[in-house]
């Protein structure tokens, strides 16, 4: 969803490999929830 809303975007030019290690990374900021078919990402 996040290529589909911004294409340029890549999570090298933050200092992580993928996006799923960015998240991982900024878990402190961030919760993510997972779903039966998708994952829900907010802010703490």
């Amino acid at each position: 969803m996040v290529k589909r809303l911004d294409p340029t975007f890549e999570p090298s030019e933050h200092g992580y490999a993928t996006f799923t290690g960015m998240l991982k990374g900024l878990e402190a900021l961030i919760e993510v929830r997972k779903g039966e078919n998708d994952q829900q990402v907010r802010l703490r």
